[in-house]
């Protein structure tokens, strides 16, 4: 039984919305006590679910393998976007908890080290780009979903995203 269809839109739901917090800045809503939190919870719980969803999507991969052997080369560069798309979060998601655990003052030797310390701060300074990157890759790795599941011309931006990424 495939339930890859089942985990794969929360994740999509969580990290776009985490997207959009490191995008629209608003001065009143970063001076909120809340913000770092929210966006902290949000890249992590996405990204998070992100992992569960791509294991079910290689218990779907083994089911494409026997029903749809043909979709194979599609599936593979799917599965490498996906792979893509969470480690893009999976930095952003680090970062975060790298900050909340030195704002707790908890892990303070992890947390004191000069180069994690300088990481965790690019990565923080440049999140709303990586974002952006994160959901480029978001939109590539589905657009290439739908063409799986409901074929290339379901919509034109999924017919776009095939047209791109398969024809070398």
């Amino acid at each position: 039984m495939n339930i890859h269809p089942l985990f794969v839109h929360f994740p999509i739901g969580i990290l776009v919305l985490y997207t959009a917090f490191e995008i629209f800045r608003f001065k009143i809503v970063e001076r909120q006590s809340w913000y770092f939190e929210i966006k902290a919870i949000l890249s992590i719980i996405g990204t998070f679910a992100a992992y569960l969803t791509a294991s079910t999507g290689e218990l779907a991969e083994d089911i494409m393998a026997i029903s749809s052997p043909d979709k194979m080369p599609l599936v593979d560069i799917h599965s490498m976007y996906a792979n893509a798309t969470i480690t893009v979060f999976s930095i952003l998601a680090g970062s975060y908890i790298f900050e909340w655990l030195k704002i707790s003052k908890k892990l303070r030797k992890i947390t004191s080290i000069v180069f994690l310390e300088k990481l965790s701060y690019l990565i923080q300074k440049y999140s709303p780009a990586i974002a952006v990157v994160g959901l480029i890759l978001i939109t590539i790795t589905g657009g290439l979903g739908a063409s799986i599941v409901y074929g290339p011309d379901v919509d034109p931006i999924v017919k776009f995203i095939y047209n791109i990424f398969t024809n070398f």
